[in-house]
């Protein structure tokens, strides 16, 4: 914890922390059965595992690349320097807080039909546990009390991906890390794959939270990202084989689009509903994946432009166990604590997330537009959101 840093921040809110008690513990002790494996001393919340729902709701699960996160203190360890009062970006303390008041306020419209708001929210490019702690204590969200999972990971960025949840609403049961190496090049770094299983109103889940390797280097770095899917694919299968019919929810920022192949035959995500649910009736003992970010990619929608075009690299991937019908969903993974169905997933483009001049006019409205600081900008990621229906 960065003292000074930590005592600005404060000095700058007007809302006390109100989710200390329930952030899990860094304890990496695990129980292992195979590949897979709870981290049996986590220390969860203090708020008692949930009941199964007794009726039908519905519940919301968003992920958001928010754009660099950096809070403003050089930490000599990653590239950060940008990302200080004296670097490039002239990042001082006034320029954090607003744009955490802006991923806020972004957050607080999210998914408006389920009562206050997501369950749960998958976060890419956040520095450190400090700046997620500052998110979660804005004004606009900080009634909801998001508790948070994170863990640091080696990215030579300082970057990472955390996990808020509600615990209301979600009950984190183990947290793991898989960390992303190359046996050929042993020195490069990428982020941690983030999996945090647990109980949705109840109903046992699991969520892999992915931020992939870049495009910097143009083709060559498909093989990255190929190798991240391999990595994801590993964790799926492991959990499929500890828990048949596991319900697993793959969510991130891709750096690739649906079509691509680290997606179709890396992770091998099948293009539609009744691919999966076909594909699970043929295989039982198979681990089979929905990739929802199909449909909107054929209509051309996309969370982010790159190269002067959208793309779709932020992505919802589910378990043919969540998506219900007479040939999957709970006739592959029966449960007593209730049945949970995928019903879609969006892309949340509204208009005041849109830049509308400039050169990244139409396009998400970023941190920094045409080299100058934007008060109003969030990220140059849009965010995605996916609903279940959990109940009886």
């Amino acid at each position: 914890m960065r003292l000074k840093h930590r005592a600005m921040v404060l000095t700058a809110l007007t809302l006390s922390a109100t989710a200390g008690d329930l952030l899990l513990a860094s304890s990496e002790a695990t129980t292992k059965t195979g590949d897979f494996a709870l981290a049996s001393s986590e220390a969860t919340t203090k708020t008692a595992p949930m009941p199964p729902a007794r009726r039908r709701v519905t519940v919301a699960a968003a992920w958001w690349n928010v754009e660099n996160l950096f809070d403003w203190v050089r930490d000599p360890r990653v590239f950060d320097g940008d990302f200080t009062p004296g670097g490039a970006n002239r990042w001082t303390p006034e320029r954090y807080n607003a744009k955490l008041d802006n991923i806020a306020s972004v957050i607080a419209r999210l998914a408006p039909d389920c009562a206050g708001g997501p369950a749960v929210i998958g976060l890419a490019e956040v520095e450190n546990r400090d700046v997620v702690e500052d998110l979660i204590r804005r004004p606009a969200i900080a009634r909801r009390r998001y508790a948070i999972v994170h863990r640091e990971s080696p990215d030579r960025r300082g970057i990472d991906v955390a996990m808020l949840y509600r615990p209301e609403m979600f009950t984190p049961e183990g947290v793991r890390t898989y960390r992303y190496t190359l046996p050929a090049d042993t020195l490069y770094r990428s982020r941690d794959q983030l999996l945090v299983s647990g109980r949705l109103h109840g109903a046992r889940i699991h969520f892999i939270l992915c931020h992939w390797p870049s495009r910097y280097g143009g083709r060559l770095s498909e093989r990255l990202r190929l190798h991240a899917a391999a990595i994801t694919r590993r964790i799926v299968d492991s959990l499929h084989t500890v828990e048949p019919g596991a319900r697993v929810v793959v969510m991130g920022d891709m750096n690739d689009n649906p079509d691509d192949r680290a997606l179709r035959t890396g992770l091998g995500a099948a293009p539609g509903v009744e691919d999966a649910l076909g594909a699970a009736a043929r295989e039982p003992g198979r681990a089979v994946l929905y990739n929802a970010a199909w449909p909107l990619w054929r209509r051309g929608v996309g969370t982010l432009v790159f190269l002067g075009r959208w793309q779709l690299f932020d992505q919802t991937i589910v378990s043919a166990s969540l998506l219900g019908g007479e040939s999957g969903g709970e006739a592959v993974a029966p449960r007593d604590d209730g049945r949970v169905r995928f019903t879609g997933m969006e892309v949340f483009d509204r208009e005041f997330l849109i830049s509308g001049e400039g050169r990244y006019r139409g396009a998400p409205r970023r941190t920094f537009r045409d080299g100058a600081f934007d008060p109003h900008g969030a990220s140059d990621h849009l965010p995605v959101v996916a609903r279940f229906e959990i109940g009886p």
